[in-house]
């Protein structure tokens, strides 16, 4: 159903950590009502290695606390471009049938900036 809604193909191999298709990006998801833990993450990204994936959608209801950190380290160690998508809640309704929008997890860049008083 999700994979439907995302507009991805389920793969004909589907792994516990590879499910579908999104043009040349894999595509991940998380089971119903389940946190996307850091594990979790390492593991998929580890499965797109090896199947010779260069990207990844993780889609999952909700992410483990600073998971995009985890993203980083692991798209400079694996080669592999990880994007944290929510799924709508939306898709649950009852009778929908034409997809919600399914959008990237926000991520906030700061800078510290640090200046002496009085200089």
């Amino acid at each position: 159903m999700v994979l439907g809604f995302y507009k991805a193909e389920p793969l004909s191999n589907v792994t516990n950590h590879l499910h579908g298709r999104k043009g040349r990006t894999f595509v991940f998801v998380d089971g119903i009502d389940s946190m996307l833990t850091r594990d979790e993450l390492r593991a998929v990204a580890r499965a797109v290695r090896e199947a010779g994936g260069k990207e990844v959608h993780c889609l999952a209801w909700e992410f483990e606390m600073d998971l995009r950190l985890v993203c980083h380290e692991l798209e400079a160690s694996d080669g592999v471009t990880i994007k944290l998508i929510p799924i709508p809640r939306e898709i649950m309704e009852k009778n929908r049938t034409n997809p919600p929008p399914f959008l990237e997890m926000a991520v906030l860049e700061a800078e510290v900036i640090c200046r002496k008083a009085g200089g």
